[in-house]
């Protein structure tokens, strides 16, 4: 609404068929189309931080997109395959929620091992698997 300064709800929403979409002005104005496409992975945008991080003063966050439901299995390892922990979530629970347009999860990591140890200083491979996809990305230690 123009003269009011304000957005306005359609009264009907654009309706989108074979890669188009089709609405109808009534009136005079300036208009913005703001549109984005679905996502095509059912996991993405893999990150932490902070990274490098110091565990015996801080923890990592690590932070992921599903985008369908789904279980996740989450594998650290060092860089010579050795697997350091293993965290699951199942569908929907907090660490495996998901929606269409995508749902960031966000996780911590102590820098302990499944033994309950913490890491030596160094380089691991953080690994996320859920949908049938894997995303890695490289998380730093540093014991200062």
């Amino acid at each position: 609404d123009e003269n009011a300064s304000r957005w306005i709800l359609a009264p009907t929403l654009p309706v989108a068929s074979g890669g188009r979409l089709r609405f109808v002005l009534r009136g005079v104005g300036y208009v913005s189309v703001l549109a984005a496409l679905a996502p095509s992975r059912g996991v993405m945008s893999l990150a932490n931080y902070p990274n490098p991080f110091d565990p015996l003063r801080e923890k990592t966050r690590i932070i992921y997109t599903l985008t369908v439901a789904s279980d996740v299995e989450i594998r650290i390892y060092t860089l010579a395959g050795d697997l350091v922990k293993v965290r699951k979530y199942a569908a929907a629970a907090d660490g495996a929620r998901s929606q269409e347009s995508g749902y960031a999860n966000e996780i911590l990591w102590d820098g302990k091992n499944d033994d309950g140890m913490t890491v030596a200083s160094g380089v691991y491979i953080l690994e996320v698997a859920a949908a049938g996809e894997k995303l890695r990305r490289k998380i730093a230690v540093i014991k200062r």
